[in-house]
């Protein structure tokens, strides 16, 4: 099934999604997650900040054992917004599962992108894996999703081949989602195109920066 032949599936009960991020982690997503709840899209949702017991359900969805709409909704229940890498990896899926809601593609310079995934999560990644049989539970799901993403959606490919991985991702996304409904950003914009795309008032407060390299103390792995 090609990109642009996804069914949309209109659902009574489903999520009330109304802003998604589909960047990658360590494009900002964290920054994103704090300006969705200042700009009124809240609450907002993002892996590492918000129902940590979900690492075992998005390890489900991203090894295919059901990417469903409904796997989403069970998930993402009562939030208005998403963000963060266990949604971008699966944005073909939440674009069919959620057509009406706007996309907001975070992006960042690749070899910049590479130099972070590689001293933050990747590291962390590489590390676990040498104990997995040693975490606990809790640790071991999000360990579980890790291997899914790490060694499943970009196919080992980030020790030597970051950069093309962060654009094919792009590219990919790019090419799916109308221009419409999507919104190319970087954080370093700041409020202005955010809350344009959005359609709400830009916000007197400064905009959050969140989860830069220096500040990537916990949890272990992260997305």
């Amino acid at each position: 099934m090609s990109d642009t032949t996804i069914p949309h599936r209109c659902r009574p009960d489903a999520a009330p999604i109304e802003v998604i991020g589909v960047g990658l982690g360590r494009t900002g997503t964290t920054s994103l997650w704090a300006a969705l709840d200042i700009l009124g899209f809240g609450p907002a949702y993002h892996p590492m900040q918000s129902q940590t017991e979900d690492w075992a359900a998005w390890a489900e969805i991203l090894e295919g054992k059901d990417t469903s709409p409904e796997a989403f909704d069970r998930i993402l229940r009562g939030y208005r917004s998403v963000v963060d890498s266990p949604v971008a990896t699966m944005y073909r899926e939440v674009y069919a599962a959620y057509p009406n809601a706007k996309f907001i593609l975070t992006v960042r310079d690749p070899v910049k992108w590479a130099e972070s995934i590689k001293t933050t999560t990747l590291k962390s990644y590489i590390l676990f894996s040498k104990h997995e049989n040693q975490l606990t539970p809790e640790i071991g799901a999000l360990f579980r999703w890790c291997k899914a993403y790490f060694d499943g959606y970009h196919k080992g490919r980030l020790v030597m081949h970051a950069e093309e991985e962060i654009e094919n991702h792009n590219e990919h996304v790019k090419a799916l989602i109308p221009t419409d409904r999507i919104l190319i950003y970087d954080i370093k914009e700041g409020w202005d195109p955010l809350a344009k795309f959005l359609g709400v008032p830009k916000p007197d407060v400064p905009f959050p920066r969140l989860n830069d390299r220096e500040a990537f103390q916990r949890p272990p792995i992260p997305g």
